[in-house]
C-alpha cells in the first residue's frame, strides 16, 4: 500500500500501539518503521520500545502532584479541583487543621517518629470523613477536611468531635498528646466556592492567635483586619523607607509638679497630613518583625533629643519603649552604646522601658542583657504593670530601677476601692524594694494630689501635658529653664 499510494501512517513516523506478548497480555508500545535501501533493494527497519516504564513514571508523576506521597491523601491541588468541580449550590464546609509544634517530635525523635505521627493523624481524618466528607493533606502538618452539610446538620458538634478524635494520644516511640489549631469556614450565600481556602486560613489564623486548641470560625471581620493589617504593614515599610515618622515626647513631673523627664513616643503622619495611631500600627509592626527597625528609629531619634536636652539641663532623662523583639536581639545592647556614643548622648540619663511579658522570655538571657545596660547606668522600668505576666519573683530577680503602674489602676484611684487598696500596695512594695514609681494617665488635679499622697514619686498624663512634637517640646523646656 506505502508503494503504491506512498502515504505513511507508521513509516517514517512512528507512533504508540498496542503490543501483544506471548502470554496474550497487552502492552503500550512505540513502533517506528523507517525505509532503508540495501543491496538488495529497498528495505524496512522496524524499532519496538516497550512504553511500560514510561507510562508508570508519569502515572507516578501525576499521582504525585494530586496526593500527598507520605499519606496518600488527595493534596492542596486536588483541593482546589475538588471546590472548582463542586456544584456551586452545594453546602460544604471547609476546616483548616494545624498540628501545634509537630515539630518538637521530630527534634526529640527523628523524621520517621513524625512520619508515624502525620500517617496516624491523616489515617484519623480520613476514617472521620467517612463515605460523604472529604479529607486533604497540604504541606507539613497541614491538613483539610471538607464536611457535607446536606450529610451533617450539626457542624458545631461534628468539629468539636474531629478535634477529640484528634487528640487522642497516639503510641509510637512515645505517647504523643497532639494540640491542634483548627479553623472553620462556610458556603455563604453567592460566594465562590474556592474562597473557602482563604476563609479557612483567616479562621485558623485566628485560632492560633487565642492559644492551642482553640477552634475558629470565619467571620468577614478577620478578613478585613487581616487585609487591614497587610495595607498597614506596606504603608509602614514604606514609612521607614521614606522617613515619615517622628518622635514626640510627654512630659513626666515630679511631686513638685516640675518636668524632669519625658517618654519618647512614635507618631506616623501619612501623605495627606493624617496621624495613624499607634495602636494601629505597633501591633503590627510588632507581628511582622517590622518593631525592629522601628525601634532602632527611636533609638537613633531618641539618643539625638537627649544631647541636645543634656546641652540645657544634664540632669534630664529620656524614656523609651524597647518591644521583646528588639530586646532580645543579639547586637541590641553594642548598638545601642555606639548609638548614643555617636550622638554624644549620656548613657546615664537613658531609661528603657519593658513590658512585663518580656520577662516570660528565658530569664538568664534578659537578666544578662538588663545588668549589661546597667553597666553603662541606663535605667530599667516595668511599664504597664500590673497588666501583663505579673511575676514578683522574676522582677526581683532583675535589676529594675523603675515600676510605670498602668492608668486603668490609676485612673480609677478615687471611685474604686480595690484599684486605690491595689495602688497603695504597689507603692509600699516599690518602698520596700527601692523602686521609683510613676503614675500614668494621671488627667486631673485630684488624681495628681492623691497619688503624691501615696508616695509615688513621678506623675505621668494628659493633666501635665499631651505628647507634643519635639520642636514645641524643646520650646516649652527653653521657657521653663529661663524662668
Amino acid at each position: 500500500n506505502y508503494e503504491k499510494t506512498k502515504v505513511a501512517k507508521i513509516i517514517g513516523i512512528g507512533r504508540e500501539v498496542t503490543g501483544l506478548k506471548s502470554d496474550g497480555s497487552t502492552f503500550q508500545m512505540h513502533l517506528s518503521i523507517n525505509p532503508i535501501e540495501g543491496p538488495l533493494g529497498l528495505g524496512y527497519v522496524g524499532t519496538i520500545r516497550d512504553l511500560s516504564e514510561d507510562i508508570r513514571v508519569a502515572e507516578k508523576i501525576d499521582w504525585l502532584s494530586h496526593f500527598d506521597n507520605l499519606t496518600g491523601l488527595p493534596n492542596r491541588v486536588s483541593l482546589i479541583n475538588f471546590l472548582n468541580q463542586a456544584e456551586q449550590q452545594r453546602r460544604l464546609s471547609l476546616i483548616a487543621i494545624n498540628l501545634h509544634d509537630f515539630k518538637k517530635i521530630n527534634l526529640c525523635y527523628d523524621m520517621g517518629e513524625g512520619d508515624f505521627v502525620l500517617q496516624a493523624i491523616a489515617t484519623r481524618i480520613s476514617d472521620f470523613a467517612g463515605r460523604h466528607h472529604f479529607a486533604f493533606k497540604d504541606i507539613a502538618d497541614h491538613f483539610w477536611l471538607v464536611i457535607d452539610i446536606d450529610y451533617e446538620q450539626d457542624l458545631v458538634n461534628t468539629v468539636d468531635k474531629l478535634k477529640c478524635t484528634l487528640q487522642q494520644v497516639i503510641s509510637g516511640k512515645a505517647e504523643h498528646y497532639m494540640s491542634i489549631s483548627l479553623g472553620v469556614a462556610c458556603v455563604q450565600q453567592n460566594n465562590i466556592l474556592t474562597s473557602l481556602i482563604a476563609h479557612a486560613e483567616a479562621a485558623l489564623f485566628s485560632s492560633k492567635q487565642k492559644g492551642v486548641n482553640q477552634i475558629s470560625y470565619f467571620e468577614d471581620l478577620q478578613v478585613e483586619k487581616l487585609v487591614s493589617e497587610y495595607q498597614v504593614e506596606i504603608a509602614l515599610r514604606q514609612a521607614l523607607k521614606n522617613q515619615m515618622l517622628a518622635c514626640w515626647l510627654q512630659p513626666k513631673v515630679d511631686s513638685q509638679h516640675k518636668i524632669v523627664s519625658a517618654e519618647v513616643l512614635v507618631r506616623w503622619q501619612d501623605e495627606n497630613g493624617h496621624y495613624i495611631p499607634p495602636d494601629q500600627f505597633i501591633g503590627v509592626a510588632e507581628k511582622t518583625g517590622l518593631i525592629v527597625p522601628l525601634g532602632k528609629f527611636v533609638t537613633n531619634k531618641t539618643a539625638e533629643m537627649l544631647a541636645d536636652f543634656n546641652q540645657i539641663n544634664p540632669d534630664f532623662t529620656l524614656a523609651m519603649n524597647v518591644s521583646p523583639l528588639q530586646f532580645l536581639q543579639p547586637n541590641f545592647v553594642f548598638d545601642l552604646v555606639d548609638c548614643f556614643n555617636k550622638n554624644k548622648a549620656n548613657l546615664a540619663n537613658l531609661t528603657i522601658e519593658i513590658t512585663e511579658t518580656l520577662l516570660i522570655n528565658d530569664v538568664s538571657i534578659v537578666r544578662r542583657i538588663i545588668d549589661e545596660l546597667g553597666q553603662y547606668g541606663i535605667s530599667i522600668s516595668i511599664d504597664d504593670f500590673g497588666t501583663g505576666h505579673s511575676n514578683l519573683k522574676r522582677i526581683i530577680d532583675m535589676s529594675i530601677s523603675e515600676l510605670k503602674i498602668d492608668k486603668q489602676f490609676v485612673q480609677n484611684c478615687l471611685t474604686d476601692k480595690k484599684s486605690e487598696h491595689l495602688l497603695s500596695a504597689i507603692v509600699g512594695l516599690s518602698k520596700v524594694m527601692n523602686y521609683k514609681i510613676v503614675a500614668e494617665g494621671v488627667e486631673s488635679l485630684d488624681i495628681a494630689q492623691h497619688c503624691i499622697e501615696l508616695g509615688i514619686d513621678f506623675l505621668q498624663g494628659y493633666y501635665f501635658g499631651k505628647p507634643q512634637s519635639y520642636g514645641c517640646f524643646i520650646n516649652s523646656f527653653n521657657m521653663m529653664a529661663a524662668s
